[in-house]
């Protein structure tokens, strides 16, 4: 037996309906293109990144690891659809939980044309669309997490978004303040992009891991491929302006300049997937 269950922020998990057919199409959830979860990588239309030893992580639910059986849920009452922070589908024996986030948009009001010799227009009330692919797919077996965007699943699991988060004040004061960089003329902190304090988090991230040999390295590199960065070579320090030069200069950090093998051409890499 396959159940949907359906979990409200600050009140409880309710039983939606169980049945004998997969709730969603086992065919559609193949995870044999996956990727592990990296910031700025984007995925082709099969891939999913895919987190492992997900149940050791602190935003795991401990839902994940119950053998589900839907009579010991609540029936959700009528009226309380509207108030649905996401759906679980538990499906192929209790391995699979397949996850929707649903938002204020989810619950849909709207008039549909049927085509037929006979058109009628139907208006339909209380109706929750449900996408062909959930957001996240845990495997129990497997232990691992699938999901296509980190963005949609942040209300599920609470504490994910430190994977992609934002740089705090206090990181993004530390890194500004760093010994590359230059003490005056600095971009000011509150006009940095939400985009470039994420990118800056995970730049504080990887030189933490870089010894000062590595890290003038890493300067070098930037220098070579974005010259037009305000750069200082006696002092090895940059004077970062705005978001753009910011941007490209976090890019270096994260190595994603290279140029190509016949040509020469300099180039940089929008996404970046590690490879196996």
């Amino acid at each position: 037996m396959n159940t949907l269950l359906a979990y409200i922020q600050g009140d409880a998990t309710y039983k939606v309906l169980s049945k004998e057919e997969s709730i969603y199409e086992p065919g559609l959830l193949n995870f044999e293109h996956n990727c592990e979860f990296a910031e700025g990588a984007e995925l082709d239309d099969d891939e999913w990144f895919k987190l492992e030893c997900f149940n050791e992580k602190p935003y795991f639910l401990p839902l994940l690891e119950e053998d589900i059986a839907a009579a010991q849920y609540n029936q959700l009452p009528e009226d309380r659809y509207a108030d649905i922070t996401y759906l679980v589908a538990i499906q192929d024996n209790g391995n699979t939980f397949c996850f929707q986030r649903l938002t204020s948009q989810s619950v849909l009001k709207r008039k549909l044309l049927s085509i037929s010799q006979a058109p009628v227009i139907k208006k339909l009330e209380k109706t929750i669309f449900m996408e062909d692919l959930p957001h996240a797919v845990y495997k129990k077996d497997e232990r691992c997490l699938y999901f296509k965007r980190l963005s949609t699943i942040t209300s599920v699991f609470l504490g994910i978004d430190d994977l992609y988060r934002e740089a705090t004040q206090e990181e993004t004061a530390c890194f500004m303040a760093s010994p590359f960089m230059e003490e005056e003329g600095q971009i000011e902190q509150d006009k940095i992009s939400s985009a470039n304090r994420k990118r800056l988090h995970a730049a504080v991230e990887k030189l933490s891991h870089l010894t000062p040999k590595q890290q003038n390295k890493i300067l070098d590199y930037i220098h070579k491929y974005k010259s037009d960065i305000p750069y200082n070579e006696a002092t090895k320090k940059y004077s970062i302006t705005n978001n753009t030069e910011l941007q490209f200069f976090l890019w270096g950090i994260e190595e994603r300049y290279f140029s190509t093998i016949a040509k020469r051409e300099k180039r940089v890499a929008r996404s970046i997937l590690k490879l196996r």
